[in-house]
């Protein structure tokens, strides 16, 4: 699939741009990984697209993949210096970056985020989540979560601007707070995320799911037994990998997933804007 720059300055890229450049990504990486035999599934929001409309969400502004922590670890070694036209940006090797997860980019396009401001500009991404073992102990767990949750709600302002506070003394302590946090960075809390995520190893664990995510914990969990065999689910008209359990998976994340939500909830989940550069 190829695309008309146009000029940058005036054209914003539409959702159905971006989500036609996001698939680009993913064939990309879908082959890659199928090359060098990692393993990868549609996760989250694009596995309930390719479940309930064979597709991207129509109103869904992201593609979601997960890989087992063994193959993450692999492929983000194996691509700290790009795959192809595309970067690969993980906390683990791009200095300055602060998500707990990895995006695959697209280099040629600007994507700002607006609930962080330009302090941080990527480009259209896709995301990659680690998929790691779970410590089987529900009290643990929440106890785990819980210090992710804390940690990923910092990362954000280790990167952004100070904004305006809902109230005097709110804006106060950010303009205090702010300095301390970039100073600090973002890779201390990114550390104490990874290694919270891998207390139990994901080699024996019974049960794996996102930890570094700021997700439901009560949701999250799944057993290898239901989650690792896979099945093909067509996905914007191509085949990829799926878990052969993805009616477990998104009836735990999502409830009744196969009623759609009402028309005035089927909004974009994310805020930004992306152009070409």
């Amino acid at each position: 699939m190829s695309f008309d720059s146009g000029d940058s300055t005036e054209h914003l890229l539409s959702l159905e741009e971006i989500k036609a450049h996001e698939k680009e990504i993913l064939r990309v990486l879908w082959q890659y990984c199928r090359k060098h035999k990692i393993r990868m599934w549609l996760a989250y929001g694009s596995l309930l697209g390719a479940v309930r409309h064979k597709d991207v969400i129509p109103w869904d502004d992201d593609i979601d993949i997960s890989m087992p922590r063994p193959d993450y670890d692999r492929f983000l070694s194996l691509t700290k210096n790009g795959l192809g036209i595309y970067e690969v940006r993980s906390g683990e090797y791009t200095p300055g970056y602060f998500y707990p997860i990895a995006k695959m980019i697209d280099p040629r396009t600007i994507l700002v985020e607006h609930t962080i401001g330009d302090a941080h500009i990527m480009g259209v991404y896709l995301d990659i989540f680690p998929l790691d073992g779970l410590i089987e102990d529900s009290s643990k767990w929440e106890q785990i979560y819980q210090s992710v949750h804390r940690y990923y709600r910092i990362l954000p302002h280790t990167v952004s601007s100070v904004t305006k506070g809902s109230s005097g003394l709110h804006t106060v302590a950010k303009t205090l707070l702010y300095p301390i946090l970039h100073s600090i960075g973002p890779h201390r809390y990114l550390h104490k995320i990874n290694s919270l995520a891998k207390l139990a190893p994901y080699e024996t664990a019974h049960s794996i799911g996102s930890v570094c995510w700021d997700w439901n914990f009560h949701r999250e969990p799944i057993s290898k037994e239901i989650f690792l065999p896979r099945t093909t689910l067509l996905f914007e008209g191509h085949p990829f990998q799926a878990t052969a359990g993805y009616h477990i998976r998104l009836t735990n994340l999502y409830g009744d997933y196969r009623t759609p939500p009402p028309v005035e909830s089927q909004q974009p989940s994310h805020s930004f804007t992306a152009s070409w550069r």
